[in-house]
């Protein structure tokens, strides 16, 4: 039975990583004008002069928070109240949801 799924899965598979780099190759120019344009100057300043320990306190500590949420959520959706499970099951944006949890 498991080599029935071998060919869909990599077809699927072939297929987003295919999307992904025709995305890329799209994004590409758009990420280098954006690179160029000065938007964010003040906080590009405030970034480097930061030391080294403040730095990795400005991307530690929001991980540090958000990340407990993964696994409460994953919890939630499989054993909370039967609304969570209802609400995973017919809609896309649950099981996107559940897809990214499980993934990260």
């Amino acid at each position: 039975m498991t080599r029935v799924w071998n060919t869909p899965i990599f077809a699927i598979a072939t297929v987003s990583f295919t999307v992904d780099a025709l995305f890329s190759a799209v994004t590409g120019p758009i990420t280098a004008w954006l690179s160029k344009q000065r938007l964010l100057e003040w906080a590009r300043r405030w970034v480097t002069s930061l030391g080294p320990y403040q730095s990795l306190a400005l991307f530690a500590v929001p991980v540090i928070i958000l990340e407990p949420a993964k696994p409460l959520s994953a919890y939630l959706l499989g054993t909370g109240p039967r609304s969570y499970r209802l609400r995973r099951r017919r809609s896309p944006e649950g099981h996107r949801c559940g897809k990214t949890i499980s993934v990260e």
